[in-house]
């Protein structure tokens, strides 16, 4: 088991130096407390036991969500970021493009899932 799975992510996303730079650095837990975009955010929404060994848990999966927000084109964010991710062993298991037209952003939410 990890024990600061949101620290593990922060430096995975932050070893892409391309990735930072493609949004200014602004990588952050939970929300964009920058305020300005493109930005990256990302939580944790479930984790949860995935192997037992004489009834202890020896192996945990932590499902995650990458949320990309930009007032622009994010294809290269993403591109970016799926190859981190991939790389680092993480296992995506959806991904959906949107826009919240209440303040005009492109957001495209990314879930995977890695076992500590």
């Amino acid at each position: 088991m990890i024990t600061n799975i949101s620290n593990e992510i922060l430096i995975t996303l932050q070893s892409n130096q391309t990735l930072v730079n493609l949004v200014n650095g602004r990588i952050s837990f939970m929300n964009n407390i920058s305020g300005q975009y493109p930005a990256i955010t990302y939580f944790v929404y479930n984790e949860q036991g995935e192997l037992y060994a004489d009834n202890q848990e020896v192996l945990t999966g932590y499902y995650i969500q990458i949320d990309v927000w930009s007032k622009e084109n994010y294809t290269n964010i993403v591109y970016e970021l799926m190859k981190t991710m991939i790389l680092a062993g993480y296992r995506r298991t959806s991904s959906a493009d949107l826009y919240e037209s209440d303040t005009k952003i492109y957001h495209k939410a990314i879930r995977f899932v890695k076992e500590f």
